[in-house]
């Protein structure tokens, strides 16, 4: 399961992978950084945080909607368009450039499949085809893809979407809201 708790000394704890539980713990926000230590992260504060090894798939959609504060000003007629999701790449950019040894998958549902390398930790994918949660199907077997070939990597889904959460976990992967993940961006 997943539970979010804070006490006197930040400590968080986002989910577990197997069955051990992955901690996040003295998280601390200064200068633009946010600053992990845990299971799966390494604690040098010289260098910067950053995840060993780590894969991050985000449902691009479900950021834009749940993060109003950094993205409501780049909407396009009251919905997320181009610009806002041109926003979210730039913001996941910088997160790349910080944390190089962080692969960040970014999904979208559209009309078309497209794949864009945006630098070589940053991709931008389009699901193509019709219908619901096209994207969110995408993301799910790429995340059962890494549990299947690569089991000691931390990997991570943000979402706002439950159900996206849960089987996410099943699959080894740890889950994150859109508003966990707008603190690391900042």
């Amino acid at each position: 399961s997943t539970a979010t708790t804070s006490g006197s000394g930040g400590v968080m704890a986002l989910g577990s992978r197997g069955n051990t539980p992955v901690w996040i713990s003295d998280l601390t926000a200064t200068g633009g950084s946010l600053w992990l230590s845990g299971d799966g992260f390494s604690g040098s504060t010289a260098a910067g945080p950053l995840i060993r090894a780590g894969t991050l798939v985000v449902d691009g959609h479900n950021v834009l909607w749940k993060v109003p504060t950094l993205f409501r000003p780049h909407y396009e007629q009251g919905q997320p368009g181009g610009r806002a999701r041109r926003a979210l790449e730039a913001a996941l950019q910088a997160l790349a450039d910080r944390q190089p040894d962080l692969t960040i998958h970014l999904w979208f549902d559209g009309g078309v499949m497209e794949d864009r390398v945006l630098a070589p930790n940053l991709r931008v994918h389009f699901s193509g085809g019709v219908g619901a949660n096209r994207a969110d199907r995408q993301m799910l077997a790429y995340l059962a893809h890494l549990n299947a070939s690569r089991t000691d990597e931390v990997r991570a889904v943000t979402t706002a979407d439950g159900e996206v959460a849960a089987t996410a976990q099943a699959s080894g992967a740890l889950a994150m809201t859109p508003q966990e993940l707008a603190i690391w961006m900042a």
